[in-house]
């Protein structure tokens, strides 16, 4: 007998698979960010960043338009607001709200985006690479920018909305205009060029989350760690990681950092006498900070723990850090409870699986999750079990403890599919997912891989893309059922 109240299944609809596209959204799982000259799939914006709204789940993005001409020349500016709503359908009504470009004329990247309540109301918090000149050097340093529900700039944070900060051991002075062209050399902390510190990511090949900033509200401020670079009129790069707190209201610095708490921003310890050079962050709740990254230089990966202050954890791992295995570009880090997993992947997979390693919050080994993840055989249109690569460096819990992984595999032609796969929370592949854990990237192998891993509560949606042409990133938002 059918419970009162009980849900109708529709006519002929075919049941959610975990694993699988969801049908329901946008079309047929799949839905499209259009460029702001198009409204249809001929043209989509080019994603810089993304971010999901935890009150509608609704999915909202930064990016710019693609070249029309087929030059391949990438106009990325000016920068765009746009939204897609919970069904995957585009917001035709607000279509797209052009970022202000007030002191960005010179250079300006941005390098996230945040969505925050505060006060009982949404805002976005964007955050920028920025260059001004200081005592004859050329500074890069972050900016953050705070937009309210309806992408208007909130005035009473900084200046209209934006707040720039300055390096406090380069305050701003003189011409804001740096000169145009300087050739880099060698880095007082690493080999890295100004191009290498900061790349555009407009081409898909430099979808790179190295320098990208952090940002969170945590205990009630504003929390962002960036990578800064300074530039000598010789070309002599030197290169620091900071972190610095701002009051959520105003974007005013306060001060709570440093082993006295009377600072507003630091530059973060070095680790094995290089530069740390964040990739993924993960802000706990008592105000410490979690960073998978690597050192300037050697690329050697590390996992090192933070006091709120932005200290190092002495009592985390080996005086604060762990060193991982290998030398891998792609990292992704994942916090649950008491358990923290970063998978380590090669930038491009070969036949290389992903390295996952587990530890407590303490930094003691958890077994279940450190091992490798291999790809599953992958045969449409080529040799029979040959050997791919996986580079799963998107990772998430879920609610239930499970870890959803989301990246791409390379089959032995160097083609790139989306793949994506869940652990139970006893850190063994989730046999309800897909095929054996894994999604089945024959289904959907017009989507080349993974760029983002938003949850839902019963849905996986990733920023994903493909290529219908050289000079064009067609970006999608592909939602499959939890």
């Amino acid at each position: 007998m059918k419970k009162p109240g009980a849900a109708k299944k529709k006519p002929g609809a075919a049941e959610k698979k975990p694993g699988e596209l969801d049908p329901d959204y946008g079309k047929d799982g799949v839905s499209i960010v259009p460029a702001e000259f198009s409204g249809d799939e001929t043209y989509t914006l080019q994603i810089e960043v993304c971010v999901k709204n935890t009150i509608d789940d609704s999915m909202v993005f930064v990016g710019h338009n693609p070249p029309q001409d087929g030059s391949g020349a990438v106009p990325w500016r000016p920068l765009f607001f746009t939204r897609i709503d919970k069904n995957g359908k585009w917001d035709e009504s607000l279509r797209h709200v052009k970022l202000p470009e007030t002191g960005m004329e010179e250079y300006g990247i941005i390098r996230s985006l945040n969505y925050i309540t505060l006060d009982g109301r949404g805002r976005y918090l964007a955050s920028f690479v920025y260059r001004y000149g200081s005592a004859g050097n050329i500074v890069y340093h972050a900016a953050i920018h705070a937009f309210d529900e309806n992408f208007k700039p909130i005035g009473d944070f900084g200046e209209n909305g934006m707040i720039y900060l300055k390096h406090p051991d380069y305050p701003q002075k003189g011409s804001k205009k740096p000169q145009p062209k300087l050739n880099p050399k060698k880095s007082t902390t690493g080999n890295v060029s100004e191009t290498e510190q900061c790349p555009n990511s407009s081409k898909p090949e430099n979808l790179d989350y190295r320098f990208e900033s952090k940002l969170d509200l945590v205990d009630g401020k504003i929390k962002i760690i960036f990578s800064g670079l300074v530039m000598n009129s010789t070309g002599l790069i030197t290169n620091s990681t900071l972190c610095a707190l701002l009051n959520p209201h105003t974007g005013e610095l306060v001060a709570g950092l440093g082993e006295k708490g009377d600072k507003s921003q630091i530059a973060l310890p070095v680790v094995a006498d290089r530069v740390f050079i964040p990739y993924r962050v993960e802000f706990l709740k008592d105000g410490s900070f979690l960073i998978a990254g690597f050192t300037t230089d050697k690329n050697e990966p590390y996992l090192v723990r933070f006091n709120s202050n932005a200290t190092l954890d002495e009592n985390f791992g080996d005086g604060g850090k762990i060193r991982l295995a290998g030398a891998p570009l792609h990292t992704g880090l994942a916090v649950f409870k008491n358990t923290i997993v970063v998978s380590t992947a090669p930038f491009h997979a070969g036949s290389d699986p992903t390295q996952l390693y587990g530890f407590t919050l303490s930094g003691k080994v958890l077994p279940q999750f450190t091992k490798e993840i291999r790809s599953p055989s992958f045969t449409k249109g080529h040799k029979k079990n040959a050997q791919t690569g996986i580079s799963l460096h998107h990772i998430k819990f879920d609610p239930a403890g499970r870890l959803v992984l989301a990246g791409n595999i390379i089959d032995e032609h160097k083609f790139s599919y989306l793949q994506i796969a869940r652990l139970s929370a006893d850190g063994t592949l989730d046999e309800s997912f897909g095929k054996g854990g894994f999604s089945d990237p024959k289904k959907f192998d017009y989507l080349y891989s993974s760029h983002g891993i938003y949850l839902l509560k019963d849905a996986i949606n990733i920023f994903s893309w493909m290529d219908k042409s050289l000079v064009q990133r067609h970006d999608r938002i592909a939602r499959f059922t939890a």
